[in-house]
């Protein structure tokens, strides 16, 4: 069976596979802990997202990871702990306290949706990333330098690879592009069977000779 992939898709996909992996090297000496709050909150903020819809599925992960991490010292902070409250969210010129991290999860995301202090992020989301939206957070935080703060997170740790794999997840534009692509690699699976982005790129790794001989046709 003759493939008929264009060169523009493999060099799409083969730019998605370098930023991956390009995220992956930079964070390879990663603290201990840093690397286990990420483990540990992502999951949460991507069920977070998923509850609330489209509009929070464009907010990307690696900001909220970034602004969790610095509001809660890598959510080290007693304060953070003991009230559940990673973002370091006021009532009354005090730490609000949460019931539990999911809650202060869904309130962050609602407060970026709703809050008209907000409006500039909002009409940023879906058109550019973390980095470009971390400039429209200035109501956030009266530190002038805030936003540096979190970009220097987003890039010192790597956090640009959690958007591909949530775009991977969530999308079905991006799920049907990578299940063509593949197809064309004669690899005879369905795309929905993989329930990480990790055990998608196991397998395509294990076919990059076939890949190099169709492409290179």
């Amino acid at each position: 069976m003759e493939c008929r992939c264009r060169p523009s898709n493999f060099f799409l996909f083969l730019g998605l596979f370098l930023s991956i992996f390009s995220a992956s090297a930079q964070n390879l000496e990663t603290p201990r802990h840093t690397t286990s709050f990420i483990e540990w909150i992502t999951p949460q903020i991507e069920e977070a997202k998923e509850e609330m819809g489209e509009d929070a599925m464009q907010i990307p992960t690696s900001l909220i990871v970034a602004q969790a991490a610095l509001e809660s010292g890598w959510g080290k902070h007693p304060t953070a702990i003991e009230r559940r409250n990673l973002f370091g969210i006021m009532r009354k010129k005090e730490i609000r306290p949460f019931l539990s991290y999911m809650d202060n999860i869904r309130y962050y995301l609602t407060n970026l949706l709703e809050h008209r202090a907000y409006r500039s992020f909002r009409r940023y989301l879906g058109n550019t990333d973390s980095i470009g939206l971390v400039k429209h957070l200035g109501a956030y935080s009266e530190n002038p330098e805030y936003h540096i703060r979190v970009t220097n997170i987003i890039r010192s740790y790597g956090l640009a690879k959690l958007d591909w794999s949530s775009l991977i997840n969530a999308s079905f534009g991006m799920r049907f592009f990578i299940g063509y692509t593949v197809s064309c690699s004669h690899l005879l699976f369905d795309i929905n069977v993989f329930h990480n982005t990790h055990e998608l790129i196991f397998l395509i790794s294990l076919q990059s000779s076939q890949w190099w001989d169709i492409f290179l046709e």
